[in-house]
């Protein structure tokens, strides 16, 4: 732990609003829900946006999924959605790394994540679910049970069967529901001009087994007034609708807002694991996924829909965020992450102010071999600091990671010193005699003034006949973030 990379990384400014808005409610995978850390609940990308807003987050992420599974898909449908609500959506990583460059994975995604957006910003007043009175069916059309829920969706497989609905706006959206394999398709009418056949069957299985998956028809481009839409089944199989709608909510000065952050890259070794169904994903493939999540939202915004792109992939810096597992971003790149997301949410819902944070000011890595200390010795860590000044009035972050292994009894104790000065609090590591490596993690808050320097850095010791191995590389080392006093 003797050499220390130090970078140092400037965000743009803005400013919390003084008003706390309404919750932000949360989906994802297990990147939000807090793997890699030791304390998700406070050391997490969502805790971590929430303290730094000040606003409620409501975290309804789900480890291990895919956009398809219950704890993504399922989530989304389930939650009530009006003018005011809010919702921060990161996704993507498990397709990236189970889907590789094969096109229907990719395909199936984009058309699930669309369906998904939409559904978050457009209020339930203006969606017309598919067992809706305001829907006219033709035929045998049945309603779904058990997918989403009951009562959400109506379905038919037979051929010439339709659905008729009236809707306002300048582009219609229509939520169907594709199957692996199996699906029908159907041909879409609006003002009686056919706008296309859309197929049923570009849902893949998910590696917990979800073998359907939503997907979105969007025509835009039209007349900003009323239309009639027409579905009719013209094909083999099965057919599904779960709702129709448009972005008739565009000209509403309070509109659901929702914030898409995009993919992680991941390390060389980290895209080799997980097999045989995670292993498949490369900085290519997370290019891809990224360029489906921008369509997503640069076309849904261009309908007038209150939705944003976060861009956490451009700053995400796997060979220094990311945990022992190769996975997971550990503290330090949750904390990168979660000032991304923070910045950007709170830039858009307020003017900015440049008097205001919070940003990164200062990293720090170790990157020598490794290193064994024993008795009460102290960690020589040459260099393993950084100084910034302070950019306002605040309070420092520090995030600090120790990645040790113990080969006898006793104690480690991670600490920090703030311009030489011990700061309060400890990481305390106590192994047994054959102890495997881990990497313990602590935060600490330091107030900060603004235009004073700050000199941060990693100390540790072994206690009493503790013998300890602390490895190099990039496996110890902290962020330093600055947010500005309320």
């Amino acid at each position: 732990m003797s050499r220390l990379l130090i970078a140092v990384l400037l965000l743009t400014s803005f400013t919390v609003q003084a008003q706390e808005p309404g919750p932000i409610t949360v989906f994802g995978d297990s990147i939000m829900h807090g793997s890699g850390v030791n304390n998700p609940a406070i050391d997490g990308v969502v805790p971590t946006v929430g303290a730094a807003t000040g606003w409620t987050m409501i975290n309804k992420s789900v480890s291990a999924t895919l956009i398809a599974d219950e704890g993504q898909t399922d989530s989304v449908f389930a939650t009530p959605v009006d003018p005011s609500s809010r919702s921060l959506f990161l996704t993507g990583y498990n397709n990236m790394r189970t889907g590789g460059i094969v096109t229907k994975p990719l395909t199936s995604y984009r058309l699930n994540l669309a369906a998904l957006v939409a559904w978050l910003a457009v209020p339930d007043t203006d969606k017309l679910r598919g067992t809706s009175p305001a829907i006219t069916y033709t035929g045998s059309w049945q309603t779904v049970t058990g997918n989403y829920g009951d009562n959400l969706m109506k379905a038919t497989t037979t051929i010439g069967d339709s659905a008729s609905a009236s809707v306002e706006g300048s582009a219609v959206y229509i939520t169907g529901l594709a199957l692996s394999y199996g699906g029908g398709s159907f041909d879409v009418k609006i003002d009686g001009v056919s706008r296309g056949t859309y197929s049923g069957n570009t849902a893949v299985n998910t590696p917990m087994g979800r073998t359907y998956a939503p997907f979105l028809v969007r025509i835009a481009g039209l007349a900003d007034t009323k239309h009639a839409v027409k579905i009719t089944q013209n094909g083999a199989g099965k057919i599904y609708v779960i709702d129709i709608s448009s972005n008739r909510i565009a000209h509403s000065a309070q509109r659901p807002e929702v914030w898409l952050a995009n993919c992680l890259r991941m390390t060389a070794k980290g895209y080799t694991l997980g097999a045989p169904a995670y292993n498949r994903g490369s900085d290519r493939v997370v290019s891809l996924y990224n360029s489906a999540i921008r369509q997503v939202v640069n076309e849904l915004s261009s309908d007038g829909l209150n939705v944003h792109l976060i861009d956490v992939s451009a700053a995400y810096i796997p060979e220094e965020d990311v945990y022992t597992d190769e996975t997971h971003p550990s503290a330090n790149g949750a904390a990168r992450i979660a000032a991304v997301m923070a910045e950007a949410m709170t830039r858009k819902s307020s003017p900015v102010d440049a008097a205001a944070g919070p940003r990164f000011v200062g990293q720090a890595r170790s990157s020598v071999a490794s290193q064994t200390i024993s008795g009460t010795a102290p960690m020589a860590i040459t260099g393993s600091s950084t100084t910034f000044v302070a950019p306002f009035n605040g309070t420092a972050v520090i995030n600090a990671d120790f990645d040790v292994q113990g080969s006898s009894p006793g104690a480690f104790t991670g600490s920090l010193r703030v311009n030489g000065t011990p700061a309060a609090g400890s990481v305390n590591f106590r192994p047994a005699a054959t102890e495997t490596r881990a990497s313990q993690c602590h935060k600490w808050v330091i107030p900060v003034s603004k235009g004073l320097s700050y000199t941060v850095t990693q100390y540790g010791a072994a206690k009493g006949t503790a013998s300890f191995k602390v490895f190099g590389n990039s496996g110890t080392g902290f962020t330093v973030t600055v947010w500005p006093a309320p």
